[in-house]
């Protein structure tokens, strides 16, 4: 027993309907709500045809006048109509009946119910279809009378929110192979699906195949030939709208506005141009006015020096108002451009900027300044100092710059009217300096034995104060041993008028060899003409004993 579900319009009927051969071929038909048509389907397993007719005609399917050529009769109302079939064998079949009682009657008739092989036909009106049924929901019920099996009718809409029923025999395994592709000859010849249109713009947006190689260049821009060919970059030249540097003025130059000021004189530098009027002639500014400031030294020394101790000195000091005059130039600054030749720019702009030109001199002013010194002791005689006076067209000062005594200063005292100015320097305690490196010397001699000799060129200067030596000697060995250290620390001396040199012995503790003297250093320590810093000699001599 199979059941059958029907649409047509509003009506909804199930078939009951049996087979009394193997082969069995279904029509199923419908009709759309607002459609003219109806459709009937036969299925065979997986194989379908479908043939139309107009709705709401009563329609019969006869199997018995199937045709050699395989065609189906269908009759529906006065039209007749035919089907294809893929099977020629039908045994049985089942036909459903969308026309009112009466005109069943006329049909049956006929003689089309005993024409169906004894298959039963159920008919009623469409009352009894949509009462609910006595025997209640999707049960049949038997009439007496007509000796016919009539259904219930369904209250749901078929192939919307009916359960399908589940086909009697195995569904048919589907074919292992791609109709129309690789299926055998006899196999149906299924229409291929239309391809999908790609996601992607290939040579856009699509991801690159990854199995082609990519090409080192770019076809048809750096690759040599037709760009089939390996080499080249593999970069894309900057596209050609690139401009050389200007190599006229242009027609028309833009304000210079508030361009820098450099103090670097340019007369021609990379592709600065110097800037002219409409009447040919440079364009100039003055900076602002500053006055100079007149400057002299005074220097003096002792007797073994090639300078005086003087009592006075004078000096003309002079002050200038000056200001720097710069010139305007101007460039072609490029915007954009080539990573390679800077010469080649998407746009050119003008810069400027005022270069130095020179000075332009104000009104000067002198002053005559004397410097007095009211010594008390006299520099010695390897001693120098010197001062400095500065005019700054105002102001006059004296800077002691490397003075022997601390001076007591007096002034300016400044005539204006007259011009001239005057300074008093009185001599104060003196500033002890180094002493002469060059007047102590040390020598390693040997001299009935080890001996280290002192000279003092410097012992009248320095009488009763004491000088102190500190030495390191070592005895030498071989390459390969570290010399030895046989005499090493500091060796006073007290000074004394006349006597300049001093002798010290030194242990020959190594035997026969060379002795050498690796450092030393001295110093006047407590000295008043001196301060007593060490004054660093170095290495000395050698000797052999």
């Amino acid at each position: 027993m199979k059941r059958i579900w029907t649409n047509t319009g509003a009506l909804a009927l199930s078939v009951a309907m049996a087979a009394s051969a193997a082969a069995q071929t279904t029509y199923i038909c419908r009709a759309g709500q607002d459609s003219k048509t109806a459709q009937c389907r036969e299925q065979v397993g997986a194989k379908a045809l479908s043939c139309s007719f107009e709705k709401g005609a009563a329609w019969l399917i006869s199997p018995e006048k199937t045709d050699a050529a395989g065609w189906i009769a269908v009759k529906a109302g006065d039209q007749a109509l035919s089907c294809r079939k893929q099977e020629l064998a039908v045994q049985a079949a089942a036909v459903p009946q969308l026309m009112p009682a009466a005109s069943l009657a006329a049909l049956q008739g006929d003689g089309l119910k005993d024409a169906l092989n004894g298959m039963t036909l159920a008919m009623a009106s469409p009352a009894v279809f949509f009462d609910g049924g006595a025997a209640g929901r999707g049960t049949p019920t038997a009439s007496a009378a007509a000796g016919a099996l009539t259904l219930a009718a369904a209250n749901c809409t078929p192939g919307v929110d009916c359960p399908e029923e589940k086909p009697r025999s195995k569904p048919q395994a589907r074919p292992k192979c791609t109709p129309g592709v690789d299926c055998p000859e006899d196999q149906p010849q299924a229409k291929p699906k239309p391809k999908p249109q790609p996601k992607c713009t290939p040579g856009v947006d699509c991801p690159e195949d990854t199995r082609k190689p990519k090409p080192r260049c770019t076809p048809g821009v750096d690759c040599p030939g037709d760009g089939k060919e390996e080499g080249g970059s593999g970069q894309t030249p900057l596209p050609p709208n690139y401009r050389p540097r200007p190599s006229e003025p242009p027609r028309h130059f833009p304000p210079y506005g508030d361009a820098p000021y450099d103090d670097d004189r340019v007369d021609v530098a990379g592709y600065w141009r110097q800037s002219r009027d409409f009447l040919g002639s440079p364009v100039r500014s003055a900076g602002s006015w500053s006055q100079t400031t007149g400057s002299a030294s005074l220097r003096r020394g002792g007797s073994e020096t090639d300078l005086k101790q003087g009592a006075a000195y004078t000096a003309r000091l002079q002050s200038q108002a000056q200001r720097n005059v710069y010139a305007l130039h101007w460039r072609y600054v490029g915007r954009d451009c080539h990573p390679d030749y800077r010469d080649q720019c998407l746009s050119w702009e003008i810069q400027y900027r005022w270069f130095y030109d020179g000075v332009q001199n104000g009104t000067a002013s002198f002053l005559d300044v004397e410097v007095e010194f009211q010594d008390g002791q006299k520099l010695l005689p390897w001693e120098k100092e010197s001062f400095e006076l500065l005019y700054d067209g105002s102001r006059i000062t004296l800077r002691q710059t490397d003075p022997a005594f601390r001076y007591q200063v007096r002034g300016p005292m400044v005539d204006q009217q007259n011009g001239r100015a005057a300074f008093t320097l009185t001599q104060g305690a003196r500033l002890l300096r180094a002493p002469e490196a060059s007047k102590v010397s040390l020598t390693l001699v040997n001299n009935g034995g080890l001996k280290l000799v002192i000279d003092d060129s410097r012992t009248e200067f320095y009488d009763g104060e004491t000088l102190e030596v500190e030495v390191t000697v070592k005895y030498k060995r071989k390459w390969y041993q570290k010399d030895a250290v046989v005499s090493q620390g500091v060796m006073p001396v007290l000074v004394r008028s006349g006597a300049n040199r001093s002798t010290f012995n030194v242990s020959a503790s190594q035997g026969s060899g060379t002795y050498y003297i690796d450092s030393w250093r001295f110093r006047r320590a407590g000295s008043k003409i001196s301060s007593d810093s060490w004054i660093r000699k170095g290495g000395g001599n050698s000797a052999t004993y």
